[in-house]
């Protein structure tokens, strides 16, 4: 039942998020990007968000074994890790752009769509913990 209430959830946050996208794009005439996946703002940023990601999957595959061994971490860190990973890549992401591609308004949306992201995602974590 939880993990239907989850999908659900899910669903609706990843639906209000688009179209928020959407308006937010319409409204500061942010312009699109090429392609499908995330143009970086130069090659500092690159590397940057290349080390993250690569602290973020040794830190699972850590953590991972920590909580199979039972020691002293619980289960529900293994929960918050991949949300703190999230937050902190769009806040870098937010930042670069802020200072390398103010013109375009694209940290405009960045940052509002981690703090729309934060709104909705809180509850859900806290719904979920109380079932």
């Amino acid at each position: 039942m939880q993990f239907i209430l989850f999908l659900g959830l899910l669903i609706v946050m990843m639906i209000s998020l688009h179209y928020v996208q959407k308006a937010l794009t319409k409204k500061y005439n942010i312009p699109k990007t090429k392609g499908f996946f995330y143009n970086y703002v130069n090659t500092q940023h690159k590397v940057i968000e290349i080390s993250l990601l690569l602290f973020y999957l040794i830190g699972t595959f850590l953590l991972t074994f920590r909580v199979l061994e039972e020691t002293y971490l619980p289960p529900t860190i293994m929960g918050y890790f991949p949300l703190a990973f999230l937050i902190t890549l769009y806040l870098i992401r937010t930042f670069m752009e802020w200072k390398y591609e103010r013109e375009t308004n694209r940290y405009r949306l960045s940052l509002t769509l981690v703090a729309y992201s934060l709104l909705l995602i809180l509850p859900i974590i806290f719904i979920l913990e109380r079932m």
